[in-house]
């Protein structure tokens, strides 16, 4: 069996029960690349669209009751990691609070909207078959 892996400017070929390297030429390529055309420049005005999310941020920390500036705090933590874990944690969050917002049962005249949904809403876990998507995508939030 001959097996033959090129990388670099080194060739690995394995016969046998035996592996030898050895070097590759350099080869240099006849291809001359296309010198580069400038991009067109839009026509339209650019639109900040961080500004936009940083201003739809505030709100929606606002209306969870969480200070204006969580979303840049967790923007410029130093480990990728961290932010996926809080950013999961925030939209958890802010999916319990609208359902549990929105959860009421009407019997007769009365509405029935307490603790007990409350801590029912938080034990559902964010995906699966009786999860907290499944009930926004009922309710047509994600739609």
């Amino acid at each position: 069996m001959l097996l033959s892996i090129s990388w670099c400017a080194q060739k690995a070929t394995f016969t046998g029960n035996q592996l030898h390297f050895s070097r590759m030429a350099n080869k240099k390529s006849s291809h001359t690349p296309k010198p580069k055309t400038p991009r067109p420049l839009p026509t339209q005005p650019a639109i900040d669209h961080f500004d936009i999310l940083l201003t739809e941020s505030r709100k929606f920390c606002t209306a969870l009751g969480l200070h204006q500036d969580l979303i840049m705090e967790i923007y410029r933590i130093d480990s990728d990691w961290a932010l996926i874990l809080k950013i999961d944690a925030l939209l958890e969050m802010a999916a319990k609070e609208v359902i549990r917002h929105g959860l009421r049962f009407k019997l007769m005249n009365r509405v029935i909207q307490n603790e007990i949904l409350g801590e029912f809403v938080d034990s559902l876990p964010m995906a699966g078959r009786t999860s907290l998507l499944k009930l926004l995508d009922a309710a047509g939030f994600l739609g």
